[in-house]
């Protein structure tokens, strides 16, 4: 139930772990370099379903910009936290903590040491640690970069946001994630006129909204994340 793992043993067991996840993934790293094995197993569970949340240290956020854009294109949710040292990695049953970066430098640099358990108190204290203290300390990465843009969204989320977009969706009509008002399709400005206005007044990229843009149904959306599951998948 518990292994100690070392050095180039922890890289095989994180790829284990990311192939292993079902519904659910977490990935807490302050320094973050991803080689290519461990993005295809990233990918491939992006695609089997399951949520992958990202956090890095806030510090490595201009530095890690090309990489957090793509995550975000991917459908990760990509968070930050002040002065992070924690190393922690979670699927739907398993933990893995100790003392390396998701690097693969460390590994052949560093000497290192993780515990992996599946053991369930361990494992339910682990996830209260990051739901009851480290996800209040934490801010979306989309949150930091429209505040340090401005309060503008055309200035500054836009200036993230559409980038990305431009990428990976098509230019169609689409519908406001608010009210559901036929609208330009455009992921970076998925309000009408009269929605924006309202969302203006506390400009938070995560609250919850009720429709995707592209496909117009019902679903769980926000300015960060404007499209369903679904339709991102399909590409739209």
């Amino acid at each position: 139930m518990h292994t100690i793992l070392y050095n180039h043993q922890i890289s095989a067991a994180l790829c284990d772990l990311v192939a292993e996840s079902r519904k659910q993934l977490l990935i807490v790293s302050p320094y973050i370099d991803i080689w290519p094995h461990f993005e295809q197993q990233l990918k491939s569970a992006l695609k089997r379903g399951v949520e992958i949340t990202i956090v890095f240290r806030r510090s490595e956020a201009e530095k890690y910009a090309d990489c957090w854009k793509s995550w975000l294109a991917w459908g990760i949710d990509v968070r930050h936290a002040e002065n992070l040292h924690t190393k922690l990695y979670m699927n739907d049953d398993t933990v893995i903590m100790g003392s390396m970066n998701l690097y693969e430098f460390s590994q052949r640099n560093s000497e290192e040491l993780v515990l992996r358990t599946s053991d369930p108190v361990l494992y339910r204290h682990c996830k209260d640690y990051y739901t009851v203290q480290l996800k209040t300390r934490t801010r979306t990465v989309l949150g930091q970069a429209a505040a340090a843009a401005g309060k503008s969204l055309l200035k500054g989320l836009a200036k993230v946001g559409r980038a990305i977009a431009e990428q990976v969706f098509t230019e169609e009509s689409g519908v406001c994630i608010r009210c559901a008002k036929k609208i330009d399709q455009d992921p970076a400005k998925p309000y009408c006129t009269s929605c924006f206005a309202s969302w203006r007044k506390y400009e938070n990229p995560d609250y919850a909204e009720k429709y995707c843009h592209i496909c117009g149904k019902k679903a769980k959306t926000s300015l960060a994340k404007p499209v369903c599951y679904d339709c991102f998948k399909a590409g739209h």
